[in-house]
């Protein structure tokens, strides 16, 4: 039956080309991705790869999984500065974590 688990990704650059960039390797990853936005102070740049909305072990699922990590191993070997983090929450769980981070390998 699955059970849902939401995963999405903030990733903030140090510069609109890094953020653009980033953007467009999730795009061609296949993911949905919002526009990126830009701070009120000191020029950082930020976009959201949402959740896939699919049940744990699902289809949709695994291919949302595959597809985040795959831009994930594609930012860390293109993308200077670029900090983001996947973060896993909600649905049936109890507990808000941290999948994946810029830092981690």
């Amino acid at each position: 039956m699955g059970f849902i688990r939401h995963n999405a990704i903030v990733a903030t650059a140090d510069s609109e080309n890094n953020a653009q960039h980033a953007r467009k390797l999730a795009i061609d990853c296949g993911l949905d991705v919002t526009e990126v936005m830009s701070s009120k102070v000191n020029d950082y740049y930020t976009f959201l790869i949402p959740p896939d909305g699919s049940k744990e072990g699902w289809g949709d699922s695994d291919r949302g999984d595959a597809r985040r990590a795959n831009w994930i191993a594609l930012v860390r070997e293109h993308v200077r500065g670029l900090n983001f983090v996947e973060v896993s929450y909600g649905g049936d769980g109890e507990e808000a974590e941290i999948a994946s981070d810029a830092w981690r390998t």
